[in-house]
């Protein structure tokens, strides 16, 4: 079974199951390529989830220095993430936002 004739189907064919086959050595290692950088992005993102999630519950806690410490670490990863293209600029610049909010009031303790 193939797809209507584009130029993706001259690097892939479908299989029995429906799923998409590497035709040509270079559609075979575009999907290794692939699938690595699946799991390093997958990665990173649980990475910055959590630290996320660690300074919103030491802001809760009332840890500021701790707090504005963690938020720097937090900045500098959504920035390299931005510039590897893990995540898009909106979604960092929103997150930063975000917690700069929550971490002003910090400022004046």
């Amino acid at each position: 079974m193939l797809l209507n004739l584009t130029k993706f189907n001259l690097y892939y064919i479908m299989n029995e199951k429906g799923d998409i086959m590497p035709n040509t050595p270079a559609a075979k290692k575009a999907l290794r390529q692939n699938k690595k950088r699946k799991e390093r992005n997958k990665k990173t993102k649980k990475g910055l989830k959590a630290l996320i999630k660690d300074t919103k519950s030491l802001i809760a806690e009332k840890k500021f220095d701790e707090a504005k410490e963690i938020f720097r670490k937090v900045q500098a990863k959504l920035d390299k993430a931005t510039s590897k293209k893990i995540l898009k600029k909106g979604k960092i610049n929103r997150e930063k936002s975000r917690l700069a909010k929550k971490i002003a009031p910090l400022d004046s303790h």
